[in-house]
């Protein structure tokens, strides 16, 4: 849809261009030679192609890219891959519990987990003598 859109938009661009380029400005004015509306109709037409084929081109990428994630694109090898992932993914993840385990009792960890908890209860304290307070109007 993007690839559409921003084809319509170049192709309008260069439409204006095309137009643009058809109207000779005097020689007193410049010193650039004129463009003909022949040659900006070639060059338009040549832009214009390549705008729809680089259009094209970059659905056929995303195609390819995304490839290896559908899986109607399969193969014994494929899938035998796919499920050698998945237990790595899921070791690497069992690895990233450790850690995290291990990380939560260091001395220092456990320091900041003592003064979060403490903090914690003095917002409840404080949260339940709000309560009790009338309200201001």
């Amino acid at each position: 849809m993007k690839c559409k859109l921003l084809c319509a938009f170049l192709l309008g661009a260069l439409m204006l261009r095309a137009e643009d380029a058809t109207v000779t400005p005097p020689p007193a004015e410049t010193n650039t030679p004129s463009v003909t509306l022949e040659n900006a109709d070639a060059r338009t037409k040549l832009m214009v192609e390549r705008i729809k084929l680089q259009g094209e081109a970059m659905n056929l990428q995303q195609q390819i890219q995304n490839a290896p994630l559908d899986p109607k694109n399969t193969s014994e090898e494929i899938e035998a891959l796919r499920k050698e992932i998945d237990a790595l993914q899921n070791e690497v993840n069992q690895k990233r519990g450790e850690v995290i385990k291990k990380v939560r009792e260091l001395p220092t960890i456990k320091a900041l987990q003592t003064k979060d908890k403490e903090i914690q209860e003095r917002v409840k304290t404080i949260t339940a003598e709000l309560d009790k307070l009338p309200a201001e109007r």
